[in-house]
């Protein structure tokens, strides 16, 4: 009896022994796969030249009574589009947007506004949207002159757009994969591997900046600020080893 008692328990730790050698290596051949992985990132950018431009200002007006600020308003608007016509854009780039009205009164010895109406500001915006991008930035900085004809306006900044972003970013894309396959080779060839298939495959943001520019963001950055910009596409590629 003790005999068979024997036998069977030797009988049981080397069946749990065979197991759990059988469970290490099969975790040794599931770390071994993952190892035969490799991550990497590719990268492109490109220099671009903006293909559309927005700019706007604003015309402003007072007088002492509605219909004076009306006709004085007529008459300056008509100076701002004469000169906008003059730096070189069409009607048709030109849009007058509708008129706001403010009341002004005025004010006791304590800056408390009283009932006394002093008169009427009016004010309209005026937007220009063209190709002509380096003829918008000359407009927005010109448009001030309009000042010594007696005409009081504003001037914003313009913002600078590419309309084929999404052309350029396809573009992009396939660089930055063809760089991240190369990466991915030359890591491989060092450990005295090859690169096999692609396992997987994500897309980075893309950031549009200003040339030299550091300021990205985890949710994409877009600079309307400069002409000249620059694109910048990151991929993350996972191939096997072979």
């Amino acid at each position: 009896m003790g005999n068979r008692l024997a036998m069977f328990l030797l009988g049981a730790t080397l069946a749990l022994g065979f197991a759990w050698s059988a469970y290490i290596i099969s975790n040794a051949a599931v770390k071994v796969t993952q190892k035969d992985t490799i991550r990497v990132k590719g990268s492109a950018s490109r220099s671009l030249t903006s293909d559309f431009a927005i700019w706007s200002g604003q015309v402003i007006v007072r007088a002492k009574t509605i219909d004076n600020a009306y006709l004085q308003l007529a008459a300056h608007r008509k100076k701002a589009e004469t000169f906008i016509q003059k730096a070189g854009f069409q009607p048709k780039e030109i849009r007058f947007a509708s008129i706001s009205i403010q009341e002004n009164y005025k004010l006791d010895e304590k800056g408390r506004r009283t009932n006394e109406l002093l008169d009427y500001q009016l004010f309209q915006n005026v937007e220009v949207s063209s190709a002509r991008v380096f003829e918008i930035e000359k407009l927005s900085r010109a448009f001030t002159e309009l000042v010594k004809e007696g005409v009081v306006v504003r001037a914003y900044a313009p913002i600078f757009l590419v309309q084929k972003l999404d052309e350029y970013k396809m573009e992009l894309l396939a660089e930055a994969t063809r760089n991240g396959r190369e990466r991915a080779e030359i890591l491989a060839k060092n450990c005295g591997g090859t690169v096999g298939n692609l396992l997987s495959a994500s897309q980075g943001i893309f950031q549009v900046i200003a040339p030299g520019s550091s300021d990205i963001s985890d949710m994409g950055t877009y600079d309307k600020t400069t002409i000249q910009k620059e694109l910048k596409a990151v991929v993350t590629l996972e191939f096997r080893v072979k």
